[in-house]
């Protein structure tokens, strides 16, 4: 964890036990819910720094050009082959989610850019 990430979980705390003085029940977001985990496992949308629209990892991968890439997030920089590879690890465990996104045309296509860069996702089924 970076040190911003930290100062910032750290206030979000102390706010948090300020607000919720006279909650008996304090419920918090787990980190492994975040938006950075959720649009790297294909389930969640991030927002574009650029021009501000919001993009899955399935939508970016079939419309970002390659000189959209390396893409920072959250602290760490990811290539197209990065994201392919998360990819590649995903579509046999969750197509339906795929093709909720980018149709059943686009899960095929994000299928074949996985192969042509070395990563079968048949390896992670």
């Amino acid at each position: 964890m970076n040190l911003d990430r930290f100062i910032y979980l750290q206030l979000v705390l102390k706010l948090t036990g300020a607000l919720a003085t006279f909650a008996p029940t304090i419920g918090v977001i787990p980190y492994y819910e975040s938006p950075v985990h959720r649009f790297l496992q294909g389930r969640g949308e991030i927002e574009l720094g650029d021009d501000g629209s919001a993009t899955t990892l399935w939508e970016f991968l079939i419309h970002a050009d390659d000189s959209e890439y390396p893409m920072y997030l959250d602290g760490r920089l990811y290539s197209k082959n990065d994201l392919l590879f998360e990819a590649a690890q995903l579509l046999p465990h969750i197509p339906h989610e795929v093709i909720k996104w980018v149709k059943e045309e686009g899960r095929q296509k994000i299928w074949s850019m996985c192969l042509e860069s070395g990563f079968s996702p048949g390896d992670f089924e």
